[in-house]
């Protein structure tokens, strides 16, 4: 990110999961600005594997980063906002936390978690003129699949070993051609974010329309589609 630089922005390294990294961030912020805006809650890892054989210890690390990591974020800057009775909090979802497809039933869970966490802190924050926005991005071009993908691997005497080439296409499914380029996902979040009164949910990027349409049909139908897309019956 040394590129930003010149442009005037500074960066500072955080793991969201581990509490003084995130403090010590934030009191830098603070000390050198007087304020913090708007927090992107952004940071986010996946992993590919049938729910019923995903390791224990691989779904903690994902809710540790895509759901603790959020919440902790979030209680470190807040306070500062409510103190000032401005400043907006932006938590980034993603449509299989409203359509959940095979193959990512941790990543899937954890971004159904932020989206209730956002929308209950949505309501908790109102009295004190603090603004949370949930975005629900589609397909986005991103290193999230490349950085899975050096950990994809199904267990030893895996039940699902026929099924293993399509768990790795899973695995690449938001990285196909047309997929949204980063740079236009990122302009026209932060335009909206930016506005007077942020929208409390943005939708953006290839098939996020098409999730949300999904979420108002009975799950029978969706199923069915599921089933013959992602081709799970032997």
């Amino acid at each position: 990110m040394a590129e930003l630089e010149p442009h005037g922005i500074h960066t500072l390294a955080v793991d969201v999961t581990k509490l003084d990294t995130i403090e010590a961030a934030v009191h830098t912020i603070i000390e050198k600005e007087g304020h913090i805006d708007i927090l992107v809650n952004n940071a986010g890892i996946s992993r590919s594997a049938p729910l019923v054989e995903q390791d224990l210890q691989t779904a903690r690390k994902i809710y540790d980063t895509n759901v603790w990591g959020l919440l902790a974020m979030s209680q470190t800057v807040a306070p500062h906002m409510m103190k000032r009775r401005a400043g907006t909090i932006v938590h980034v979802g993603s449509i299989v936390g409203i359509r959940p497809i095979p193959w990512s039933g941790i990543y899937a869970s954890s971004k159904a978690a932020v989206h209730a966490m956002s929308d209950i802190m949505r309501m908790e924050l109102m009295a004190f003129n603090v603004n949370v926005t949930t975005v629900y991005p589609g397909a986005i071009k991103s290193n999230i699949a490349a950085n899975s993908s050096e950990e994809f691997a199904l267990k030893e005497g895996s039940m699902y070993e026929q099924f293993k080439q399509r768990i790795e296409e899973r695995l690449w499914l938001s990285q196909q051609p047309g997929c949204t380029p980063t740079d236009e996902f990122a302009r026209r979040v932060v335009a909206k974010v930016l506005l007077p009164s942020p929208p409390r949910e943005i939708y953006c990027g290839r098939e996020s329309t098409l999730a949300w349409v999904s979420s108002f049909l009975p799950n029978w139908l969706v199923d069915w589609v599921i089933v013959r897309r992602f081709k799970l019956l032997a």
